[in-house]
């Protein structure tokens, strides 16, 4: 009886000691946050690749960390990882790149999985577009503005156009957990122009959704400034300024809503020098 209340108790106790959001069977023991004492960790946690007119051969790099020695697998065929398995070491540097440049356009979407030896394991979704679409050109899509001012007729816009662009910058979204876009990537571009009609600088905050034709959203506006998943201008006095609001590159884009409002200061003023 005291052998039965001996083991129970042990089992009870190594429960507890399981790191929070692990989960365990025969094979693997799989971290839902990537972030335990014998863990493994990739950054980034995800992928975004292209193949476009102007973009051959790229290639990203992920960074793994992990407290055992760890192996690779992936089962696409158009993709070639380097190295496949590593040493415990924190950010070892695997470079992921397109190995087959003839793929009809469309999506590909396939997972790296990352096991070490202490039995537990990772998956890096890698989501592939292959677009015919060039820089630069306008897509006939509706954009749907929603427009807050501080007095009626103060701030006046253009007509908004949208194209495809590139990021000069890295950068990742929000609301899109897992979705990281590096420099030269494509993306939207929001165009437009803002009329300020008083005698102060006004403010612009503007967020934007894309959605496909079924209403579901696919397209966010990027964090590249201080303000997530928004971006923020300035119209000087009686003058005007143009704006371009970023967002994620999606090429099933039925129409594209923006709201924006007008502000007499910063909405988030930059921290001042002690």
């Amino acid at each position: 009886m005291i052998h039965i209340r001996k083991c129970i108790a042990l089992f009870l106790t190594a429960l507890l000691l399981l790191p929070l959001g692990v989960s365990c069977d025969k094979e693997t023991i799989t971290s839902s946050s990537g972030i335990t004492s014998d863990a493994i960790k990739v950054l980034p946690p995800g992928l975004n690749m292209f193949i476009s007119p102007e973009i051959k051969g790229q290639e990203k790099i992920m960074a793994v960390s992990s407290q055992y020695d760890w192996t690779l697998q992936c089962d696409a065929a158009w993709l070639e990882i380097s190295p496949k398995s590593g040493p415990a070491l924190w950010n070892t540097k695997v470079t992921v790149k397109i190995k087959d440049e003839t793929l009809p356009p469309g999506a590909y979407i396939t997972e790296i999985s990352i096991k070490n030896k202490a039995k537990y394991s990772i998956s890096v979704p890698v989501e592939l577009e292959v677009l015919t679409e060039q820089y630069g050109q306008i897509f006939d899509i509706p954009v749907e503005m929603t427009f807050t001012d501080l007095t009626p007729g103060a701030t006046e816009f253009s007509t908004l156009t949208v194209k495809v662009g590139t990021l000069q910058n890295p950068v990742s979204t929000f609301f899109d957990i897992g979705k990281y876009y590096a420099a030269g990537d494509p993306c939207i571009i929001v165009c437009g122009e803002f009329r300020n009609n008083t005698d102060n600088t006004t403010y612009i905050t503007m967020r934007g959704t894309g959605y496909d034709a079924a209403g579901t959203p696919i397209s966010r506006c990027l964090s590249v400034g201080r303000l997530e998943g928004m971006g923020e201008f300035s119209i000087p006095a009686h003058g005007s300024t143009a704006v371009e609001l970023l967002m994620s590159w999606s090429g099933d884009l039925a129409y594209i809503e923006i709201s924006t409002a007008i502000h007499e200061s910063l909405l988030y003023p930059l921290p001042t020098e002690q």
